[in-house]
């Protein structure tokens, strides 16, 4: 994994079979009531037809072009229980996204990035037009995201084509955001919700197929009176060297990004997807400075290859006061993606067409 500047907040078009790039928003209100989750595709590694496509070239067959598998993805969250889910994918004509901006569209939902002149950095302006077949459900309406600061994060690297591999761009770990959404729901009208709190956005993309990725994937990030924790880990079963990341930014500082970190996973729990995961994990820097410690509180949302938690997330740095609260948390398995026998169950809860 290859940390990028923010400039690379933008999408890159990348045509290699297998290659993928999604652009992720996610939300949690001040009150701890409601949470959202938004993410633009354009080569979905999520999609079991875009899997059993690239496994189908490997063996002979046609390339897939990633244009032919953009998506959209929406999750809302009312007190720790998911109440409105969508995973639709669409024909590359109604996929559009800019190769210098953040912009990007599919369908009735969009996202688009704006200049903050007080701060000099990018607004983001999310809108959203998205139903359940046969009139289950609809969801509408606006989410607007102000980043903390545009130089939040000074580390990362220019993109170069020639780069193999997987890439993270963390564009805007910490702000704040308002949500505007109206919900229909069968047989229970529309329910109007006006939410606000913190927000986190970032980009990952990637030349190769995730799902050959054998490795757990860790990933999660903490608001807290003003202050912005991140971690991100890559652990490979080959023994390979693992990507390790914590990032802090506070309030009047520039952005600490910590590469040389030690992260243990805790005990396994079984999960009816049969998928295992940590029940808790740790991280220290090198220099022992930094010390961080996740719990797994409650369950989001869940499947074959992936959970998303809310837990409790606590940073100790030394000579300063710890930081600590509940934040968004997720463990992927990118390798089950490609798990043929998921497949089946993986496409009841894709929308394609």
């Amino acid at each position: 994994m290859i940390v990028l500047q923010p400039s690379e907040d933008h999408f890159h078009n990348l045509d290699t079979p297998g290659s993928y790039e999604w652009s992720y928003f996610d939300g949690l209100s001040d009150d701890g009531e409601w949470g959202f989750v938004a993410i633009w595709f354009r080569g979905c590694p999520m999609s079991p037809y875009y899997t059993a496509a690239i496994d189908r070239h490997r063996a002979g067959g046609t390339a897939p072009d990633p244009a032919d598998y953009a998506a959209f993805n929406f999750n809302l969250y009312h007190r720790g229980r998911r109440v409105f889910y969508t995973l639709q994918e669409r024909p590359r004509e109604l996929f559009s996204a800019s190769d210098h901006l953040p912009d990007v569209r599919l369908a009735g939902n969009a996202a688009r990035g704006g200049e903050n002149r007080r701060t000099g950095g990018t607004d983001y302006f999310l809108d959203f037009d998205t139903k359940l077949p046969f009139g289950r459900s609809r969801l509408v309406g606006d989410i607007s995201v102000v980043p903390h600061r545009p130089d939040s994060v000074a580390s990362g690297v220019p993109y170069h084509p020639t780069s193999g591999g997987h890439f993270w761009v963390p564009a805007a770990p910490g702000g704040d955001f308002t949500a505007r959404l109206d919900l229909w729901r069968f047989g229970r009208g529309v329910q109007r919700v006006r939410f606000s709190g913190s927000a986190y956005h970032d980009r990952n993309f990637g030349l190769e197929p995730l799902h050959h990725l054998h490795a757990d994937w860790h990933w999660g990030r903490l608001h807290s009176e003003g202050k912005v924790f991140v971690y991100f880990a890559v652990l490979p079963d080959d023994g390979g060297a693992p990507f390790t990341r914590m990032l802090l930014l506070e309030e009047g500082r520039a952005g600490r990004m910590i590469g040389d970190v030690t992260l243990l996973e805790g005990p396994r729990r079984r999960h009816w997807s049969s998928l295992s995961y940590p029940a808790g994990i740790s991280g220290t820097a090198a220099d022992g400075r930094l010390r961080m410690r996740v719990e797994r509180k409650s369950t989001l949302d869940s499947g074959p290859f992936y959970h998303r938690f809310l837990s409790s997330i606590r940073v100790e740095r030394e000579g300063e006061e710890s930081i600590e609260g509940i934040g968004i948390t997720e463990f992927l398995r990118p390798s089950r993606l490609g798990v043929a026998p998921f497949r089946p169950f993986v496409k009841f809860r894709v929308r394609r067409g």
